[in-house]
């Protein structure tokens, strides 16, 4: 059915594909892992900014980010005592940090679109570290702004 659409045939279209999803790898929106691609952060937030309307487009989203904070929490024992876990756990929670929230992930699209705008970052170029690190400044400070321009 596809090749009747396109016009192409399905080796053409197949190899279309995976040019594609290469070229989206060395940009560093997608990885690979066997046989199977994943969005990476980046990808997450790209996928965000070009949807008309922002939204969940798997029901199994907050799952899978509560299975990778079970890892950590797990991780963190060895390291943290119960305290320091609830601590870490709640400065997340006020950073917005916790990427189980989706319209956390609304606003870090939103704050990435403004920065790509103003041309601070380029997401073509940008590492997924050091957009996570620019997002986390960002929203730190924004939130540190806030309180202090927040009256009483």
């Amino acid at each position: 059915m596809t090749a009747k659409l396109t016009n192409i045939g399905k080796n053409s279209l197949h190899s279309t594909l995976n040019k594609r999803l290469r070229l989206l790898e060395k940009k560093g929106y997608v990885k690979r892992e066997d046989r199977k691609w994943f969005l990476k952060y980046k990808g997450i937030i790209a996928n965000l900014l070009i949807q008309p309307k922002q939204k969940i487009w798997n029901p199994i989203w907050k799952d899978i980010f509560e299975q990778k904070m079970k890892i950590l929490e797990k991780f963190s024992e060895k390291v943290l005592d119960e305290d320091q876990r609830k601590d870490v756990h709640e400065g997340l929670k006020y950073s917005s940090f916790l990427l189980d929230d989706f319209n956390a992930w609304i606003n870090y699209s939103t704050l990435v679109k403004n920065l790509s705008k103003n041309g601070i970052i380029n997401l073509d170029l940008i590492r997924d570290e050091t957009l996570l690190s620019i997002l986390i400044s960002e929203t730190l400070f924004l939130e540190e702004f806030s309180t202090i321009t927040r009256p009483g």
